[in-house]
């Protein structure tokens, strides 16, 4: 269903969207590198780059005065003014975290004026639905994640703990696995951001082990496991959509 919400505001209580111009997927950036001695070259990357969606919206008014109208815009407008990316929304379900850059040019009407939006993301990358699972201490759980682009998680336990290797740890499809130096045999608590690349051990920050991975989940369906010592996980994941 279509919407029109940035910032937790709604604008659809004093906005029409008349025209909304946004690519299909954020424009890739191919990074090919010669190669001595061979024709053609080499892929070294293929990142995305940021995303423009512009927005033709039109604020009707009870006045002819274009001066009036161009007050009343700029007060909508000045909600719409942040220091850093907001969500925004334009279908129920997903959004971006977008900026509003340049400057809303308007277009008088009689009682009415349209404006030109135009919103960068950073990151062009949309985000979906957050979804939280527990991962029970020794065992596992299977997981479907949603999406179109790879996610990655944030894991948190309020007591994990291994007497032997002073090791804790989850492992991803049998495969990839974080492992984090507890420090002590006694309970723990841990705290990993896999996206931030951050790690907390009983308050204080820490890193995973040398073979650990950040872990990252595709599309699809997963098993995720506690391979190591004791301590149930919470898992909490939100799918990504191009």
């Amino acid at each position: 269903m279509a919407c029109f919400i940035f910032g937790g505001i709604d604008y659809s209580k004093w906005l029409e969207i008349e025209t909304i111009d946004a690519p299909a997927i954020a424009k890739s950036s191919p990074d090919i590198r010669s190669v001595a001695g061979r024709d053609g070259g080499y892929l070294a990357s293929n990142r995305l780059e940021p995303m423009e969606i512009k927005i033709k919206a039109r604020l009707a008014t009870d006045t002819i005065d274009e001066r009036e109208i161009q007050r009343k815009w700029a007060e909508i407008a000045a909600t719409m003014r942040h220091d850093g990316p907001e969500p925004l929304s334009l279908v129920e379900g997903y959004y971006w975290l977008a900026v509003l850059a340049d400057e809303p040019k308007l277009k008088f009407r009689h009682y009415s004026a349209t404006a030109e939006l135009l919103f960068l993301c950073p990151d062009p990358v949309a985000y979906g639905a957050e979804h939280t699972v527990e991962v029970p201490s020794g065992g596992s759980i299977a997981i479907k994640v949603g999406g179109s682009y790879p996610t990655r998680p944030t894991i948190g336990s309020s007591a994990v703990r291994d007497s032997e290797s002073l090791v804790w740890g989850i492992r991803l499809d049998g495969g990839d696995h974080l492992h984090i130096a507890t420090g002590s045999a006694e309970a723990r608590s841990v705290s990993v951001d896999c996206a931030e690349r951050t790690c907390i051990v009983n308050g204080s920050p820490s890193l995973p082990t040398l073979d650990s991975d950040w872990l990252s989940f595709e599309p699809g369906e997963h098993t995720i496991e506690i391979d190591n010592g004791t301590g149930a996980a919470t898992v909490t994941y939100r799918e990504r959509w191009l």
